[in-house]
């Protein structure tokens, strides 16, 4: 159908199109009449979806309400269950042991006594939970015994420090002090004042540990050198200097209840040391540098009464001297040296541990060591660590009679060590004829130590043939191997 408007519609056409527009004004009103329902269908569910949101606020506000009653109900039981608590009844000295133990227990962690210039530590933490724990902390003496002194930090905050230091010397009233000083060697002013307050201290100190890395300083050598400290029991010294270009340290010269001494990469001038008759033991780490054989003529001297000497020195030893012994040395951790050997005696050495041996030298210097010290009869137990052990080790093990415990450390057992030690000499005389106890670990040090070789069938036919001489009871017949240990990562 044609829509110009300027047409006129014919009878024909005029029926048509009326008929048309009642058909589509029907259809119309049934639109309408949709429309107008969805429409009330929107309306009443938007009003639905405004009260279920105010409704949903209204529960919202009243959860916030509740949960803050909650939060203020559960402060006030727990303010209340405080104050119940039994340890709020604990009289103070009780409460001051809990703090000992406390500190006792902080100390087995940090290997160092805690008390330092912050605030995370002993006894400063005990002392943030209220005026009571405050008052007993600051007033039990024994928990401010320790003085960690970390002499570079002085400088960055001298005013703080010194305070620091006064106060812990006050707060531990008269009880003995550990100190722990460290230090790079560089100093100004400031170190100076501080040292000289922890000098003034030295009569009270119990233990001294020193560590520098670099040359020690004018105020670190006045800290080790303190003439006077009655109730030092242990003195520890380490000193990074690489190039061992500064003098030799002085050590306190009055300490008669010192009996732990621990000298780390530093000579020590002897001469100017008084006795140490309580000394009981000497760890002396130099390698770096090699040693004047003379020293250990003046240590036998100075400590009479030596009974444990653990030596890590570079080899080569420099001089000369008369045999020099230590007669009441029972315990020994050394390292070959041709010439300490030749001229160290231990007459009554037990337990001896040695390092870094394996070559022929070593062997004839350990062979050396056992005839000059004469015993052959004394020792009971030998510790071998880093070396490679074979027959000629072995056959020099005839020497000892009396060796109950044969251990090894990241040793190299070859086949050839074994059969020395299974079955008699040409005398008739087995080797270590007292030995019970035989372990050998394998594993070097750490995660990515060289794989150590020791045949295990080689081990069980040495163990197995003393047994069964143990058993037979023949004349000097050898005690049976009981204890075996092979333990390792290729083990």
């Amino acid at each position: 159908m044609t829509t110009d408007p300027n047409r006129y519609a014919g009878p024909a056409e005029a029926a048509l199109l009326r008929s048309h527009i009642i058909a589509e004004e029907d259809e119309m009103a049934r639109v309408q009449s949709r429309l107008a329902a969805v429409g009330t269908t929107l309306h009443d569910a938007e009003q639905r979806l405004l009260a279920a949101q105010e409704e949903t606020a209204s529960a919202r506000a009243i959860l916030v309400q509740i949960q803050s009653r909650e939060e203020n109900l559960a402060q006030s039981l727990r303010v209340a269950r405080g104050l119940l608590h039994p340890i709020r009844r604990l009289p103070a000295d009780i409460l001051s042991s809990i703090f000992e133990t406390w500190l006792d227990e902080t100390e087995r962690d940090e290997k160092i006594r805690p008390v330092t210039y912050r605030a995370e530590h002993l006894p400063f933490v005990a002392g943030r939970v209220c005026r009571r724990w405050r008052h007993v902390a600051l007033s039990t003496a024994s928990l401010w015994t320790g003085v960690k002194l970390a002499l570079d930090e002085a400088k960055l905050a001298p005013v703080a420090w010194l305070t620091y230091l006064e106060s812990v010397l006050h707060r531990s009233k008269s009880l003995p002090i550990h100190v722990d000083v460290y230090a790079s060697g560089v100093e100004d002013g400031t170190v100076t004042r501080v040292a000289a307050v922890l000098l003034v201290s030295s009569n009270r100190w119990c233990s001294l540990h020193i560590s520098t890395s670099g040359p020690p300083s004018p105020d670190v050598r006045a800290i080790a050198g303190c003439r006077r400290t009655p109730l030092l029991e242990t003195l520890s010294v380490y000193i990074g200097d690489e190039h061992h270009s500064s003098p030799p340290l002085s050590l306190p010269s009055y300490a008669p209840r010192l009996h732990t001494v621990d000298i780390n990469e530093i000579f020590v001038d002897w001469n100017t040391c008084s006795r140490m008759d309580n000394v009981k033991e000497l760890k002396y780490h130099m390698l770096l540098a090699p040693v004047n054989i003379a020293d250990f003529a003046l240590i036998a001297s100075l400590m009479p009464n030596l009974e444990r000497l653990r030596l890590l020195l570079l080899r080569g030893a420099r001089g000369n001297s008369p045999a020099i012994t230590f007669p009441r040395v029972t315990f020994a951790e050394l390292n070959t040296d041709s010439v300490f050997a030749q001229t160290v005696r231990c007459p009554r050495l037990e337990h001896l541990d040695l390092t870094d041996l394996g070559t022929r030298s070593d062997i004839s210097t350990f062979e050396a060591f056992v005839r000059n010290s004469q015993i052959q009869d004394t020792l009971r137990v030998l510790v071998v660590r880093a070396a490679s052990l074979g027959s000629g080790f072995a056959h020099t093990l005839h020497l000892l009679k009396s060796i109950e415990e044969f251990e090894t450390h990241n040793c190299a057992l070859h086949d050839e060590f074994f059969a020395p030690l299974s079955g008699p000499g040409l005398g008739g005389s087995w080797s270590m004829p007292q030995l019970r106890r035989f372990h050998a670990y394998l594993k070097g040090s750490g995660h990515t130590g060289e794989r150590m070789p020791c045949s295990a069938d080689a081990l069980r036919s040495m163990v197995a043939a003393r047994r069964a001489a143990a058993a037979a009871g023949s004349a000097n017949a050898p005690k049976a191997v009981e204890d075996v240990l092979r333990s390792g990562w290729n083990a």
